[in-house]
Formats: C-alpha cells, structure tokens, sequence
C-alpha cells in the first residue's frame, strides 16, 4: 500500500480494521476490493512505492495527485490504465524505471514540468498518441533507454533539455514515431545512435536559435519541407566556429542548392 501517516488500528475477531479513517485508508480499502473503475492517488501521499500495481489486469483510469514526488520501479507495469492524468500543481520529481511499462493510453501524456529524473524504458512498449512535457521543465538530461519501443506519434522532448546524457539509443525503435521536437538549450553535440530506427519520422522541428551538431541521418525519410524548416530554425553562427548538420546522402539528396545554402550562409556544414 502507500499509506504514508499512521493510523491507529483495532482487532475485532481476529480481523485487522482500521480505527481512524484518512484518506489514505479509505483508497486502500477501495484498492484491496478492486471495487473501483478510477484510481486518485491522494495529494498527501509522497511517494508510490515499487510494484505497486503490478500487471494489475483491473481497468481504470489513474490520476497522479500534487504531493506524489516520487513513482517507483515497476509501479504500474502492465497495468490497464486507458487515461493518465497528473494534478496541476504536481509536485513529481522522479520517474523509476519501467514505471508506465506496457500501457495503451488513450489520452496524450503530459509530463509535470516538476520531473527531474526519468528512468530508463519507463514508457516502453507503451502506446499514447502524445508524448509532451509542461513548459519549464526541470529535466535537463535523457539517457539511454528514455524513449524505447514506444507507440507515439509525437514527442515534444522537454523544453529545458541539455543533454542526450546516454548518448545511445534514447529515442529507439519508436516505428510509430513521426514527429520530433528538439529545444534550442542542447548544448551537446547529438550523435547518430542517439535517434535511432526512425523509419517513420517526417518531421523534426527544432527550436529556432539550435546551437549544436547533431546527427539524423539515422531519419532518412524527413520530407523536404521538415528539412528545410530546420534549417532556417539554425542559430547564425557567422564570425565563429562552424557547427555540422548531418543528414545523410538520402536527406541531402532532397535538397536543391537554395536550400542548402540556408545553412551554409550560416556557418553550418551539412553532411
């Protein structure tokens, strides 16, 4: 259970009740009957600890409320949970791995702008039409396994993000995967292995004023549009040091010499 206040208890024929009801004991009792078809976890629970509702086969929808900081391992691993929805003013800091494991959401994903940590294949196999983070996120850094065998079609990464940290396979094998936003506060060159099978992906936008070398060759059926919205969104880097755009021969190809020169005039090299 996640009760975190204690509660005075009383043996009545050798049956454990609880004698004070809280809000905290009240859902459990909802919880051990399985009597429920909406799960609310209760702002005054700090934390959901490990395995909580493992491969629970118990359809409902879940909402995660403001004072849960942390969600375990495993928690809801398997679990039939069509809608996921975070309190407003979450306060979530952590997301363990495999937390969201294997899930078919209905409903986009809205990540609390709170999150700092983000575990590795906490979505993986998971189904959402959507992958988004609030505005003024606190996760700077996405390592590897972030994003692995997820069914999405879009994923906004994290508005503050500074670093692909793992540097290999953190958005992988997402077939469904057809659109990609990247923010202007990466301030690390983004490798080939970073994104990879990307077969699907059309688009990828990045915030205008990107700033560092990144490699998407691994994406070789951007559309020629996409491509060239990227490159007007390059920061002018004239008058310091040239930055690398790689493409790949595929996505050059689609290219016409006006196009190319969007980056070239800046200081870009595209390869």
């Amino acid at each position: 259970g996640f009760i975190s206040e204690p509660t005075e208890a009383v043996v009545l024929d050798g049956i454990l009740t609880v004698g004070s009801r809280t809000e905290e004991s009240e859902a459990l009792d909802i919880i051990y009957g399985m009597n429920f078809s909406e799960l609310r976890i209760p702002d005054s629970v700090p934390s959901i600890g490990d395995y909580f509702m493992y491969e629970s086969r118990k359809t409902f929808t879940l909402h995660i409320g403001a004072g849960v900081k942390s969600i375990g391992a495993y928690t809801f691993y398997k679990a039939v949970i069509p809608t996921l929805t975070f309190s407003l003013e979450s306060q979530l800091q952590t997301l363990s791995d495999y937390a969201f494991y294997n899930i078919t959401f209905e409903n986009e994903i809205c990540i609390p702008a709170s999150v700092e940590t983000w575990g590795k294949h906490c979505f993986q196999y998971a189904t959402a039409p959507t992958i988004m983070f609030e505005k003024n996120s606190k996760l700077t850094a996405l390592g590897s396994y972030a994003f692995w065998n997820l069914s999405t079609l879009e994923i906004y990464l994290p508005d503050n993000l500074k670093t692909f940290s793992g540097n290999t396979y953190v958005i992988a094998h997402c077939n469904d995967l057809e659109y990609l936003w990247i923010p202007n506060t990466i301030t690390t060159a983004i490798p080939a292995n970073a994104i990879m099978s990307g077969n699907n992906i059309r688009t990828i936008e990045l915030q205008s004023g990107f700033n560092i070398s990144a490699n998407f060759s691994n994406c070789t059926n951007l559309t020629a549009d996409s491509i060239e919205r990227m490159l007007y969104a390059l920061k002018n880097l004239s008058g310091t040091s040239a930055k690398t755009l790689t493409l790949g021969e595929t996505n050059l190809a689609k290219l016409n010499d006006n196009q190319i020169a969007i980056a070239t005039n800046k200081n870009w090299t595209l390869s």
